[in-house]
C-alpha cells in the first residue's frame, strides 16, 4: 500500500501475486483506486492499479 501513495495521476502499478486477493479490492475502492486483474493460469494474477480520475 505504501507505493500507491507515490502513484502519480496516468500511472499504474503492476502486481504479479499467486491469488486473487480479494479483501484488496474493497480497500483499493474505499481509498479511491481502481484495479483491473488478469488470470495468466489459476495460480498467478496480474493486478494493475491507478488512481480515480
Amino acid at each position: 500500500m505504501s507505493a500507491l501513495g507515490t502513484l502519480e495521476h496516468g500511472w499504474h502499478l503492476r502486481v504479479i501475486i499467486d491469488r486473487q486477493p480479494f479483501p484488496l479490492y474493497s480497500i483499493l475502492e474505499r481509498s479511491g483506486y481502481e484495479h483491473s486483474t488478469r488470470a495468466f493460469d489459476a495460480h498467478r494474477f496480474e493486478i494493475r492499479i491507478w488512481r480515480n480520475a
